[in-house]
């Protein structure tokens, strides 16, 4: 859930729909290929990459991904997923311009080892506005690499970053290096490092390098890798103003886990999420707390945030939030939970209270792999207060009608054979208070697969 005020939403509705028409996207992406038959593991396999991204200030055009790729966490090797973009931004007033976004992830076994690899690939970016300074980077390439020997289940990750050609065009004394014809990547990275770290161009922006991370201990490898990050500063040129874009071109990461010989874990815990004037704006999470894929080691990992302000004349006050998580893998079973806290909300100023929202689930299973527990016990509304009157304890299924104000559901259960999803109240305003609006409080989200 966002801390923008709804007025500031409903803005950024009008936005969004400018950021749509002025970006033109084209994906070619076949269907997710079947997992039946690929080989199941000790090991889990997860990945993902994408061609860039621009995160824009309020006035910027800014763009999703391009061409994500995910691999959800699995134990199966064999597993691939791909996708394609011919084009990206460009036009008026864009900073960022991307042709042939090419990305992949996949889980593998070979003869020696076991693992998971992402590769970016990107024909061209070119970072700069039109009739500005731009900076064209051809042929960026990076592969994040992760995988267990076969031999000693030694885990390792890798990572890799080049790109064949740079054009500058910055009326800099960069221009000079960066045009030579065997200038590429490690050139840009070393005029970035000799600059401190951040190697301000003129008109065009700030550069820094990308990501280059490995970590391997004894229960996981990770790679993350990213070719390079901007602050590009839009058509003025100028740090500030509000047509800065933020971005990261050429970002794979890839993780392999040992030892999920009990499940695999999926879940997260978000205490609060919304959708504005039906639908048209998804408002966000203060906090999402996702279930790592081999669970916490036995340890409960939290995330928490004090009372957002969601700017709706104080129609909803909400205060301290809470996500939480717990897993982990016991000689072939498995067993976990994850819970979002509220600890209180008012409606319509003080018409409803409600304190001590939580929203539940558990799930264990047993050495064969089977589900003995998936319940929602936990779940629970410690106090509901309706115009001055305190109600009876909420149950699974209830629906309070509060006339000229909201629905309150209390308790939604999706129940699943692996696990269940369940949200501890959901509240949706009446129109024209100010807007309609759907709030969900307590959203609790735990499975263990098989694979």
């Amino acid at each position: 859930m966002t801390t923008s005020r709804v007025t500031a939403a409903l803005c950024a509705t009008a936005l969004a729909a400018t950021l749509t028409a002025s970006v033109t996207t084209t994906t070619a992406s076949g269907a997710a290929p079947s997992q039946r038959g690929k080989p199941v593991t000790d090991y889990g396999f997860a990945g993902r990459a994408y061609g860039s991204v621009a995160k824009a200030s309020p006035l910027a055009v800014g763009s999703a991904p391009t061409a994500p790729t995910y691999l959800a966490c699995t134990r199966r090797a064999g597993i691939d997923r791909d996708n394609f973009v011919a084009a990206s931004g460009g036009g008026s007033g864009s900073a960022l311009e991307v042709t042939r976004a090419d990305n992949s992830t996949e889980s593998f076994r070979t003869g020696t080892r076991v693992g998971t690899r992402s590769i970016s690939r990107v024909a061209s970016a070119t970072l700069g506005s039109p009739g500005g300074p731009t900076l064209t980077i051809e042929g960026i390439r990076t592969v994040g690499t992760a995988y267990a020997r076969r031999a000693d289940g030694k885990l390792a990750a890798t990572t890799e970053a080049t790109a064949n050609r740079i054009e500058s065009n910055t009326g800099t004394p960069l221009d000079a290096v960066l045009n030579e014809a065997d200038a590429g990547l490690d050139t840009l990275l070393e005029a970035i490092t000799d600059a401190g770290g951040t190697l301000i161009v003129p008109g065009l922006g700030e550069l820094q390098s990308g990501e280059d991370v490995t970590r391997v201990d004894r229960s996981a490898a990770v790679a993350r890798v990213a070719a390079i990050k901007a602050k590009l500063y839009g058509e003025d040129g100028l740090p500030g103003g509000g047509d800065d874009v933020k971005a990261i071109l050429g970002r794979s990461r890839a993780a392999v886990y040992a030892d999920v010989t009990g499940g695999v874990f999926r879940g997260r815990s978000i205490p609060l999420e919304a959708q504005v004037a039906g639908g048209l704006l998804d408002v966000g999470r203060v906090v999402d707390k996702p279930m790592p894929c081999p669970g916490t080691n036995g340890k409960v990992r939290q995330l928490s945030s004090g009372s957002p302000d969601l700017g709706n004349a104080d129609l909803i006050e909400v205060a301290a939030l809470r996500g939480r998580a717990f897993g982990v893998q016991e000689n072939g079973s498995a067993r976990g939970w994850t819970d979002a806290t509220v600890s209180s909300v008012d409606i319509g100023n003080g018409r409803v209270r409600l304190s001590g929202i939580v929203g539940r689930v558990n799930v264990r299973t047993d050495r064969s792999g089977a589900v003995v527990g998936n319940t929602i016990e936990g779940s629970s509304i410690g106090r509901l207060v309706i115009d001055g009157e305190k109600q009876d304890a909420p149950r699974p299924g209830d629906v309070v009608e509060v006339p000229d104000l909201a629905t309150l559901e209390f308790f939604l259960r999706d129940r699943g054979a692996r696990g269940s999803d369940v949200i501890a109240v959901r509240i949706t305003l009446r129109p024209g208070t100010p807007e309609e609006s759907v709030i969900d409080l307590g959203h609790a989200r735990a499975y263990i697969t098989r694979s």
